[in-house]
This record gives C-alpha cells, structure tokens and sequence, in this order.
C-alpha cells in the first residue's frame, strides 16, 4: 500500500545519504543511465532517445544531461566510442 512506501522512503532516504554518499535522485538516475547503457550497447538500431526513454527519463534533454553527468560523454559519442572499440576488437581477435 501507498502507506507503507511512505513508510519506507525517509529509510531508503538516509541509507542513501549516509551509507553511500548520494541522493534518491542520483541513485536513481545512475540505474537509468547503466540500462540506457544495456540499450545503446545491444540495440544499435534503437535511437538515443528511445534509448533514454525506455530507460526511465522522461525527455532526451534530461536523459542526455545525466547520462553526460554520470558517464563523462554524451550518449551518442559513448554508442560511437563502444561500437568503434568492439569492431577494433573483432577485427583484432580474428587476425
């Protein structure tokens, strides 16, 4: 029931903070971002923002910002950098 989340939440908040240094919000995002991640790595067809959008972010703006935030690269050049390193290392595996 809605009570008993309600309940939880100020414990889920505080382990947070205290245990691992971050936020609900951030906590969260970085989840969002590392399955964006499982998309964009296994789906090359499958657009950014669907990408993001079927990870949990409500628009690209926002999924991009994160996703910059927390991996350091946008979305598109994180794809870009993956898929380019992958075929380097077929290529190289199958010499």
């Amino acid at each position: 029931s809605n009570r008993n989340l309600y309940a939880f939440w100020p414990r889920l908040s505080t382990y947070l903070n205290k245990e691992l240094g971050t936020t609900f919000s951030i906590w969260l995002n970085r989840l969002r971002v590392e399955k964006s991640i499982e998309f964009l790595m296994s789906e090359p067809a499958m657009s950014i923002e669907d990408c993001g959008l079927k990870s949990g972010f409500s628009n690209i703006y926002n999924y991009s910002r994160w996703f910059k935030q927390i991996i350091g690269v946008s979305p598109r050049d994180y794809r870009k950098e993956h898929s380019e390193s992958a075929s380097v290392s077929a290529v190289t595996l199958h010499s």
